[in-house]
C-alpha cells in the first residue's frame, strides 16, 4: 500500500491509520467527508488557495481570530497545504502528492479538475491504485451534468422543498444543508468501501461519482417520496410515514412524540387522558389509523389532550406508557442534557488561535480501533505546506523558489 511509506501522524490503532488522503474539496460536502476520514485516523492533507485559504474561513458563520465555527468543525485533524492551483507549478506539486496518495477527494465545478490536470483519468494513469472521489451536483451524465449546484437547488429539484410545508401552507427550505451533509457522508463511505475492495483484490484504484441529486433521492425515497414507490392501480392512500412524527404544544411548551404500532397509539391516548379514543371504531385497527381522515381526527384529539398538560407532566405520563417522546429544548439547554453529558458527545478544547471551542465528536464508538476526534485542531492556512512537501521529497531549494514565486504559502 502506498501509504505504508508515509509518516504515521495519527494513532496507529485508529480504523484508517496509514491511509493518505489528498483533499481538494471546499465548502461543506467534501470537507465533511474528509473530517470523518480524519477522525477515523486517515492522514488528510487539505489543499487550499494561497490567498485567503478555503472560502469557509471567511463565510463559515461565527468567527474569532480568523477562524469561523464551521471551518473549525469541518477541518479538524487535517494538515493545510496552501498552493496556487491556477499556476502550472502548483498543479505539478499536487500531481506529485497524488502519486503517493491512497485517495483524492474533489468537488470542483464540473470540468475544473480536468482543466487543471487534476482529473481522475490523469491522476489514476500515474497512480493506478488511487481512489478518486468526485462530488458534484448531478454526476458526469445527463443534461444537467455540467451545471453547478448547491444544497438549496437540490432540495428544490429532489422534491424535498415541496414536501417540507410550513404552517402557512407554503413550501419551505430545510433550515440546514442536509444534501451537502448526506453527500459528504456517502463520499466517506465510498472511500472506505473502495479501500476495502482494493485490500481484498476486487479492484485496484477506481473512480467514484457522488451526485448530490441522486444522494437526495436515495435519502428521501423510503419515506418522504414513498407515495411514488407503488406503480399502477389498487394503491390504498395513507399518511406519509413522517407524519407520524408529531410536534405538539403543551400547556407550557412543546414536545415531540412518535407512535407506530397500535399498542403505542392506545398507550398514547391513555397518557393524555383520552381513553375514549381507544373505543372509537375508527381507531381500533392500524388500517383505521392509516386512513388519512381518521389519522387527522385522532391527532387533533391527542393535541387537545396535550394542551392541558405541562411538558414535564406529559413526558412523565408518556414514559410510564412506554411511548417515545422528548422535550423541545433550546440548543444551549441541549448541552446540559444528561444523555449528551454521559456520552461525551460534545467536546470542549482550546484551539491555539481561535481559543475555546466546542465541537461534536465522531458519533462512532469502536471497541477495538477507537477513533479520536480533534487529534489535531483545524489548521491555519498553509500551516503544514513545508512539512507536507518536504515529506514528499520536494527539495528545500524548490520549496524556497515556489514560495518566492507565490505558488505556495
Amino acid at each position: 500500500m502506498v501509504a505504508d511509506r508515509l509518516p504515521r501522524l495519527m494513532d496507529m490503532n485508529a480504523p484508517l491509520a496509514g491511509v493518505k488522503i489528498l483533499d481538494l474539496t471546499r465548502i461543506l460536502a467534501g470537507p465533511l467527508a474528509s473530517v470523518v476520514l480524519a477522525d477515523l485516523g486517515a492522514d488528510v492533507v487539505k489543499v487550499e488557495p494561497v490567498r485567503g485559504g478555503e472560502v469557509m474561513r471567511q463565510i463559515g458563520g461565527y468567527r474569532r481570530n480568523g477562524f469561523t465555527a464551521m471551518f473549525l468543525s469541518l477541518n479538524r485533524g487535517k494538515r493545510s497545504l496552501a498552493v496556487d492551483l491556477h499556476d502550472q507549478r502548483g498543479q505539478d506539486l499536487v500531481r506529485e502528492l497524488a502519486d503517493e496518495a491512497d485517495v483524492v477527494l474533489e468537488n470542483f465545478r464540473p470540468g475544473a479538475a480536468d482543466a487543471m490536470g487534476l482529473g481522475a483519468e490523469r491522476l489514476r494513469a500515474a497512480n493506478p491504485d488511487l481512489i478518486y472521489i468526485s462530488i458534484s451536483g448531478y454526476g458526469p451524465d445527463g443534461p444537467s451534468a455540467g451545471d453547478p449546484a448547491y444544497d438549496a437547488i437540490i432540495q428544490g429539484r429532489s422534491g424535498m422543498i415541496a414536501r417540507q410545508v410550513a404552517k402557512s401552507g407554503e413550501p419551505d427550505l430545510v433550515q440546514s444543508f442536509p444534501i451537502d451533509k448526506l453527500a459528504g457522508l456517502f463520499a466517506a463511505q465510498a472511500v472506505t468501501s473502495a479501500l476495502y475492495a482494493r485490500a481484498t483484490g476486487a479492484a485496484r484504484g477506481q473512480t467514484v461519482q457522488v451526485p448530490m441529486l441522486d444522494t437526495a433521492l436515495f435519502y428521501l425515497w423510503p419515506d418522504v417520496l414513498s407515495d411514488l414507490a407503488l406503480v399502477g392501480e389498487g394503491v390504498t392512500p395513507a399518511e406519509l410515514p413522517a407524519r407520524k412524527i408529531t410536534l405538539t404544544r403543551t400547556k407550557d411548551g412543546y414536545l415531540t412524540y412518535t407512535v407506530m404500532s397500535l399498542r403505542e397509539r392506545i398507550a398514547l391516548a391513555r397518557a393524555v387522558n383520552k381513553p375514549e379514543l381507544n373505543d372509537d371504531p375508527r381507531f381500533t385497527t392500524m388500517a383505521g389509523h392509516s386512513n388519512p381522515e381518521n389519522s387527522r381526527a385522532f391527532l387533533a384529539a391527542i393535541a387537545d389532550g396535550f394542551s392541558v398538560l405541562t411538558t414535564a407532566d406529559a413526558l412523565e405520563r408518556l414514559r410510564a406508557e412506554k411511548v417515545s417522546a422528548g422535550p423541545v429544548v433550546a440548543p444551549e439547554d441541549m448541552l446540559a442534557d444528561p444523555q449528551v453529558l454521559a456520552t461525551g458527545m460534545i467536546v470542549e478544547s482550546e484551539h491555539p488561535t481561535a481559543g475555546g471551542f466546542r465541537q461534536a465528536r465522531l458519533p462512532l464508538y469502536f471497541d477495538a480501533t477507537p477513533a479520536e476526534s480533534a487529534a489535531r485542531p483545524a489548521p491555519r492556512c498553509g500551516e503544514h505546506t513545508v512539512e507536507v512537501l518536504a515529506a514528499a521529497g520536494v527539495s528545500a531549494a524548490r520549496i524556497a523558489e515556489l514560495r518566492a514565486a507565490g505558488v505556495i504559502e
